[in-house]
């Protein structure tokens, strides 16, 4: 092992290409496993030396440098060679997730809720962000469809179809809720059979509420309704919770780390098992209560 100065100089920016001052920067020996850290100056800059290593270092290491930053991370590796140091490099961090974007929860209320790290290189037993963003958008999508509602606010829905069973119908339940605003309901006053004649209702000629996840709309003009028969009426609307309810990110945050490490790492949030009954069994049935609360019961036509 050298004790001889070999420089590592390396600037950290932000994608926009701003430099991060005050920020801790880790350097690895993959050899020797051996870590050392420094912290950028006001322009982003830091100059490693490896002769700072306890091992010190030979020639033919591997040494990575990395940063996880807020919603941000990033790394490097470089070979040692002969000579006393390496030109200088600039490492732009990335946002994470890039590919997904969590809509319920952070990675690091994943981090937090869990008491675990982000993978870094002095952190190598810690949670790779992509890899929990790819499951966690996963989770997020299989929560949606198992409620037939989205928790994230602005979701478009464009010509959602409805049928009108009888004469005197005057009600009828929108598919997927709760509804935050209607941007039109149509009628159709040709027979299904015809070519159609759609008619844009004025907004004082409806009505909708909200009961829960459950959106009822009402027509109430007698003269607005459509003609009896199959999707004579159709509205486009925009629908989501405003707020990511509590129940719902914490349940998404605890089925993340369930399908990233399996029950045993969830089992703190949920507890033991019943009598009888497996881990995995206790789980759905948490997972049953809480979403319980929200699924899109059959509501009859008025």
């Amino acid at each position: 092992m050298s004790g001889l100065p070999y420089v590592v100089p390396v600037t950290i920016q932000y994608p926009s290409g701003t430099g991060l001052s005050s920020l801790t920067v880790s350097l690895r020996n993959q050899t020797s496993d051996e870590v050392i850290t420094q912290v950028t100056d006001s322009s982003g800059a830091v100059v490693f030396d490896c002769s700072n290593f306890a091992q010190g270092y030979s020639i033919g290491d591997v040494i990575e440098w990395s940063v996880v930053y807020s919603t941000y991370e990033g790394s490097d590796t470089h070979t040692i060679v002969a000579g006393g140091g390496m030109t200088a490099s600039t490492l732009v961090l990335s946002a994470y997730p890039s590919v997904p974007q969590l809509r319920y929860f952070t990675p690091k209320d994943f981090y937090t809720t869990f008491d675990v790290e982000p993978y870094s290189s002095s952190s190598q037993t810690g949670i790779r962000s992509r890899k929990l963003a790819l499951i966690g958008e996963g989770v997020e999508a299989d929560i949606d469809g198992d409620v037939s509602c989205r928790f994230d606010s602005g979701n478009a829905v464009t010509n959602e179809y409805h049928d009108m069973d009888s004469a005197s119908q005057k009600t009828f339940f929108l598919n997927r809720g709760p509804v935050q605003s209607i941007s039109s309901v149509q009628v159709n006053k040709a027979d299904e059979d015809q070519s159609p004649t759609w008619t844009t209702l004025d907004v004082s000629n409806y009505d909708f509420e909200n009961y829960g996840s459950t959106t009822r709309v009402t027509l109430t003009s007698a003269d607005d309704f459509p003609a009896v028969g199959h999707n004579q009426i159709r509205v486009s609307y925009t629908y989501g919770y405003s707020a990511v309810p509590k129940d719902i990110k914490l349940l998404s945050i605890t089925e993340t780390g369930y399908r990233m490490k399996g029950i045993e790492f969830v089992r703190q949030m949920i507890g033991g098992e019943a009598p009888g009954e497996t881990m995995e069994e206790v789980f759905d049935k948490y997972r049953d209560r809480i979403l319980n609360k929200y699924r899109q019961g059959f509501i009859r036509r008025a």
